[in-house]
């Protein structure tokens, strides 16, 4: 498993986890799903990208309500809102990641971690941010 994905997975966890509490860090997920050896590459890019999906979550939210159709945000569930908003936030912010990786990688997360057939709903959401 590349850093990248591994980061993104960290990442993910942290903003489902805050999704539920409002109090988690990145770091407080590297505490528990790592021994303590984790490639300071995954730290930095996981953080990064957790970091700034909590900061835009506003205007992630609402651009993720725009582009659902006859769906409220509220009814999502919180593992697919989660992969949503971290791939919402890499389309507009990480510059270094072309488009059809971040959204392969999101299809990736909820494909293993999302609801039922969830990958198709977070495919047509991505792509049509992107347009």
């Amino acid at each position: 498993m590349g850093n990248r994905h591994r980061a993104r997975i960290l990442a993910f966890q942290a903003l489902y986890s805050w999704e539920l509490n409002n109090l988690t860090t990145f770091a407080d997920i590297l505490s528990i799903e790592s021994d303590g050896d984790i490639d300071r590459d995954i730290e930095i890019f996981g953080n990064q990208i957790f970091d700034g999906t909590i900061s835009f979550i506003k205007d992630i939210d609402d651009l993720i309500t725009a582009h659902l159709k006859h769906w409220d945000i509220e009814r999502l569930e919180k593992v697919d809102l989660s992969i949503l908003r971290l791939g919402v936030y890499s389309l507009l912010h990480v510059r270094d990641t072309s488009k059809v990786v971040t959204i392969n990688e999101a299809i990736n997360l909820s494909k293993e971690y999302g609801s039922n057939n969830s990958f198709r709903f977070i495919n047509g959401i991505l792509d049509s941010v992107l347009v």
